[in-house]
C-alpha cells in the first residue's frame, strides 16, 4: 500500500503542533498548566490595577492623562492575556518564524521507508526513525526527537486515507 500526503501548512497547523506538544508530554502539560493559570492570574492583577487606577481617578476627580492611557492599557493587556491560551501563542509564533509557509509539502509512504518533498528537493525517511506516534482530530504527528516531528494533516492525503494511515504507520514503526 502507499500514502501520499500533500499539505500547505496553516498558522492553525502549528497551533495544534504546540497543542499536541504539550499534550503528550505530562511534564510540560503540568507546566503549561502553570503557566495558563499564571497568566490568568497576572492578567487578573493587571486588571483590577487598571479599574482601581480609573476608579481612584474617577471618586477623587483627578485626573491625570498619563495615569488614565496606562490604566486602559492594563485593561486591554490583561483582557488580551486572559482570552489567548499559551499553545496559541506559542504556535503563532513558531509561525511566524517558519521560513516554508505557503510552500507545498509532499509526504509518500511507501514499503521501505517514506519521501519528504519540499521545494523540489526530496528526503529520504526511515520508518526506524520515528520514535514516537501522536494524533489530534487533524493531524498525524511522526516524532523523530522530542520536539521534532513530521506533521502529516489528514486533509491532505491523495492516496490512500487518513483512517487507514493510523494502522500503517503504526505497523511500519511498531509503536
Amino acid at each position: 500500500m502507499r500514502y501520499t500526503v500533500s499539505t500547505v501548512y496553516t498558522r492553525e497547523d502549528f497551533i495544534g503542533f504546540m497543542q499536541a506538544y504539550t499534550d503528550r508530554n505530562k511534564k510540560i502539560k503540568g507546566m503549561g498548566y502553570i503557566t495558563t493559570y499564571g497568566t490568568k492570574m497576572a492578567s487578573a492583577v493587571m486588571l483590577f490595577g487598571g479599574v482601581y487606577n480609573l476608579y481612584t481617578m474617577f471618586t477623587a476627580g483627578a485626573w491625570d492623562t498619563k495615569l488614565l492611557i496606562s490604566s486602559i492599557a492594563l485593561i486591554i493587556i490583561a483582557c488580551g492575556l486572559s482570552m489567548i491560551p499559551v499553545d496559541e501563542l506559542a504556535g503563532r509564533r513558531t509561525w511566524n518564524q517558519y521560513p516554508l509557509q505557503g510552500m507545498k509539502i509532499t509526504y509518500d509512504f511507501e514499503a521501505g521507508g517514506f519521501t519528504e518533498t519540499r521545494q523540489g528537493n526530496e528526503y529520504k525517511h526511515n520508518y526506524k526513525d520515528i520514535i514516537e506516534l501522536y494524533a489530534d482530530e487533524e493531524r498525524y504527528y511522526l516524532y523523530v526527537k522530542e520536539n521534532s516531528a513530521y506533521m502529516i494533516c489528514k486533509r491532505g492525503f491523495t492516496e490512500g486515507n487518513a483512517e487507514e494511515f493510523a494502522k500503517y504507520i503504526e505497523n511500519k514503526t511498531g509503536l
